[in-house]
């Protein structure tokens, strides 16, 4: 089992004050703790966060009559699980920075009352 299959299925993931509940719904939906549950490409193609709403839909592709080139380029930019993995870990840190930033802003509040 790789890095982000464990954390998805050990670790909450905690999402600051104020997040898009569109994004906040696709990450849930791509980091379900049963695999089979999570969201597919197609979905997450045409989830309202991906598509704002609609008003940018993402045209479905027929493989008999798509041809998709992959450049150089595309490969080097690609996500792969290495880099959700890093990522993965970089928001949980930050996360739990921010919420230790809050807790102390909010004694410091509470001393000033």
């Amino acid at each position: 089992m790789n890095i982000f299959n464990k954390l998805v299925e050990t670790q909450e993931i905690k999402f600051p004050d104020g997040c898009d509940p569109q994004f906040k719904d696709l990450i849930q939906k791509m980091t379900f703790k049963n695999p089979n549950e999570r969201i597919t490409l197609f979905e997450i193609m045409e989830h309202p966060y991906i598509t704002k709403n609609g008003q940018f839909p993402i045209e479905k592709l027929d493989p008999t009559v798509h041809t998709i080139i992959v450049t150089k380029e595309d490969i080097e930019n690609a996500i792969t699980m290495k880099r959700l993995e890093v990522n993965f870990f970089a928001v949980s840190k930050m996360s739990a920075k921010f919420a230790k930033q809050r807790t102390k802003r909010e004694e410091i509040s509470e001393r000033k009352i």
